[in-house]
């Protein structure tokens, strides 16, 4: 129900182009992320010929943070509107991937957060609460 109510505002606000040419893309982040995961992604998106917006499905508790990063950067430099909906959960390295979307939605009873590196030494958490922190920014989100 709520993705229907994203694509009709979605496809209600763009003008001026035929209908046929124009689509959304709906990415699925659920299980566990890892570099399969990353590569998928990088599939789904190299044809944007037509996209309109990026739809990110999320239900994970996580993954590989080099997994993570390398969605969050290819989702950071896209030309189009990307929206997070949190079905489930956005935890750990999901979370860093909702973060990078220009917005975010939820489901009742979905959830973000919960993120803590392996190994946690000072120097891990240091370099994960950065990059938290830039793709905040690069959104214009309060870190």
């Amino acid at each position: 129900m709520l993705l229907g109510a994203i694509f009709l505002i979605l496809f209600i606000s763009i003008s001026g182009t035929s209908a046929s040419k124009e689509r959304v893309i709906v990415l699925h982040i659920e299980g566990e992320i890892n570099l399969g995961l990353s590569k998928y992604v990088d599939r789904c998106l190299e044809d944007m010929d037509g996209v309109k917006a990026i739809v990110v499905e999320i239900d994970t508790f996580g993954g590989a943070l080099d997994a993570a990063t390398k969605i969050r950067d290819r989702l950071l430099h896209v030309d189009v509107p990307t929206i997070a909906w949190i079905k489930g959960r956005a935890w750990s390295a999901g979370a860093l991937i909702a973060l990078s979307c220009k917005k975010i939605v939820f489901s009742s009873g979905g959830s973000m957060g919960a993120a803590e590196p392996i190994p946690t030494t000072e120097k891990t958490v240091s370099a994960v609460r950065g990059e938290f922190e830039s793709t905040c920014e690069a959104n214009g989100r309060d870190p």
